[in-house]
């Protein structure tokens, strides 16, 4: 388990690290703006956890539909960076859902 926790973690590191680049906000600071106004409207809302809704066949499900050549959100991620990569980053983007 541990193996497979650092595997995980090593392939997303890398991941990002690859992919950092391909999106730039406009407006400098926006995501730490974003991030603090979220934060805030958590902080104002509390809620209990929901289950579990959602498997990985799901996930791969959604991912084979997303549209390819649009624009990376604020994250630097588009829909070819799910469609391409294996099913470990998928289980981790499935487990912060």
């Amino acid at each position: 388990m541990y193996t497979v926790l650092n595997t995980m973690i090593s392939k997303s590191s890398e991941f990002t690290n690859y992919y950092k680049s391909v999106f730039q906000p406009n407006t400098p600071n926006a995501d730490d703006c974003y991030k603090t106004d979220t934060l805030d409207l958590f902080r104002q809302n509390p809620v209990e956890p929901a289950p579990q809704l959602v498997d990985l066949q799901t996930i791969q499900n959604c991912v084979k539909t997303l549209e390819n050549y649009k624009a990376a959100g604020h994250n630097g991620i588009c829909s070819e960076h799910f469609k391409y990569t294996d099913t470990d980053l998928l289980v981790h983007f499935m487990s912060s859902v």
